[in-house]
């Protein structure tokens, strides 16, 4: 019978963080006070892998996402963890596909524009679509 192989978990491992790949994990937020913030974004700060950055694009909202989302990154961040936070906002207003897609556009590029020439990872995280 063959062995599982053995994960050392990042956290733990002896790795020099400067040799690890630079990551920049982007995710998208509007209107999300209400749908289970706080869970969400501790899933998502729970990532343990060392060189990481995220940008929690957040855009257009009508609610308090961007304030709660401020407070809970600067809650729950552990030591060294980058969270930046670009917020959007579009005139229109509609919803219809030519105002969604105005407003997904210019908050988009606002999180793309957070991506560095250093980072060597770019990874797009969508939870509701």
């Amino acid at each position: 019978m063959e062995e599982a192989p053995r994960v050392v978990p990042l956290q733990t491992a002896t790795a020099d963080v400067r040799v690890l790949p630079r990551v920049v994990m982007i995710s998208f937020w509007r209107n999300d006070e209400g749908r289970r913030l706080r869970e969400r974004a501790e899933h998502l700060l729970g990532k343990t892998y060392p060189n990481l950055r995220w940008v929690w694009a957040v855009g257009d909202c009508q609610d308090e996402t961007y304030e709660k989302l401020w407070r809970i990154a600067g809650e729950l961040r552990s030591p060294g963890m980058r969270v930046e936070m670009p917020y959007t906002r579009v005139d229109d207003q509609r919803d219809t596909l030519e105002g969604r897609v105005a407003r997904l556009r210019v908050t988009f590029a606002a999180a793309l524009q957070r991506v560095r020439a250093g980072d060597q990872y770019c990874v797009i995280h969508e939870s509701d679509l």
